[in-house]
């Protein structure tokens, strides 16, 4: 691990969004290093949805209170609120350019951050990162944001391939996005997400009663786990359910606005739960007996890195997808892939009837080899060999 670095990380989304991939670098970054965590910017025009009114209210409340330090338990780290209207229009890019060079020199004079290492889970304005004294840039490019809202955006897409030219390294969650990406990166390094394997699989006790709301729920359980976007297919979820009447599937996470599950709530067999805290999710992964991922391979889904997939693996238990590239890349045979929709309902039958150790053992061993831990850990490596060359 790097020691004693002064490391900025600019955030794709907000802290209590998390933990995602920005929440688990930083927090085993902060371990040997002071770490400021800048919550997302902002890039998308503003709205009147409720879901925004609500972000909002809440970045006012949190930029209020200015930089917080918190105990993540693993370790100490820096979280701050930026109040900023990042929007990506030409007319805007001079002031966005001045906003986020006030507001980063301000955060290194306060902090004390002196040379700090910059990393980016999303680009800054083009042409702010030549006037900022810094030790290293790293971007980290965990999804291919032209499939976003905020990719429907020359100027943005224009911020991005700008950092991957300058940046000292690029680090890239799976081989669509290194393939992209290399084409421009000075130094590229292919690296996955991780897994919090101890989080996903500590023990119960045999008489830890069961989350209220799957007491009621008979087995075996069929679970869908994150959000329930476009690109789910809600067919394939119908099909499954009213193939097998006997099956629970049990759908934990938001559903999106943009998304209309009246074709499922009919059936009896389909449970929403909504979101669960991170915290919680161990002790529904226990009693699930399969984990699916419905999707429609669309060009997000074929650019994707879900970070459930090794989270879903720690269990031992099935995981059976559609054919997205992901799934083929990090599974390694041990992910179930159907060729189209009645393949997906065979292949959940047979990893149901045919619950085989040796199987469940190697699925754990692959989650226990790609830990977050264990990602740091090469990451902090790359950034030695850069820190080197500068000296």
């Amino acid at each position: 691990m790097i020691k004693g670095e002064n490391i900025i990380v600019f955030s794709s989304g907000d802290w209590e969004m998390g933990p995602s991939l920005p929440q688990h670098v930083s927090i085993r970054l902060a371990k040997e290093n002071k770490v400021l965590f800048v919550e997302t910017l902002g890039s998308r025009r503003p709205t009147f949805e409720r879901d925004h009114i609500k972000r909002v209210k809440e970045r006012l409340m949190n930029w209020n209170k200015g930089i917080k330090k918190l105990d993540t338990g693993q370790a100490a780290i820096y979280i701050y609120s930026p109040i900023t209207l990042m929007l990506n229009t030409r007319l805007f890019l001079p002031i966005n350019r001045f906003i986020f060079l006030h507001l980063i020199k301000r955060l290194i004079k306060k902090m004390a951050m002196n040379n700090p290492i910059l990393l980016f889970f999303l680009p800054p304005p083009e042409g702010v990162l030549k006037k900022l004294q810094k030790k290293a840039v790293i971007y980290y490019s965990m999804d291919e944001w032209s499939t976003f809202p905020v990719g429907n955006n020359k100027i943005f897409m224009d911020a991005e391939r700008a950092l991957i030219k300058s940046a000292d390294l690029v680090l890239a969650v799976n081989e669509n996005l290194y393939q992209k990406h290399k084409l421009y990166a000075h130094r590229i390094h292919k690296l996955y997400h991780g897994v919090d394997y101890g989080h996903f699989t500590r023990g119960f006790p045999n008489d830890t009663p069961l989350p209220v709301d799957m007491r009621n729920i008979h087995r075996p359980i069929i679970a869908i786990i994150g959000a329930f976007a476009n690109w789910m297919d809600l067919n394939l979820i119908k099909l499954i359910a009213q193939k097998h009447p006997e099956w629970s599937i049990v759908c934990i996470g938001n559903v999106e606005s943009d998304v209309d599950v009246n074709i499922l709530k009919p059936l009896p067999n389909v449970y929403f739960l909504g979101q669960k805290p991170y915290s919680q999710l161990p002790d529904y992964y226990r009693i699930i007996d399969a984990f699916i991922m419905p999707f429609i391979v669309v060009e997000h889904i074929r650019m994707c890195a879900p970070t459930r997939l090794y989270e879903h693996l720690s269990s031992g238990k099935p995981v059976i997808t559609t054919d997205f590239p992901a799934a083929r890349e990090i599974g390694e045979g041990l992910i179930d892939i159907a060729d189209d929709r009645y393949d997906f309902v065979r292949k959940i039958e047979e990893a149901l009837q045919h619950k085989d150790p040796a199987l469940v053992e190697r699925r754990k061993v692959l989650a226990k080899k790609n830990t977050w831990d264990a990602r740091v850990e090469e990451m902090s490596s790359l950034i030695k060999e850069i820190l080197h060359e500068k000296d």
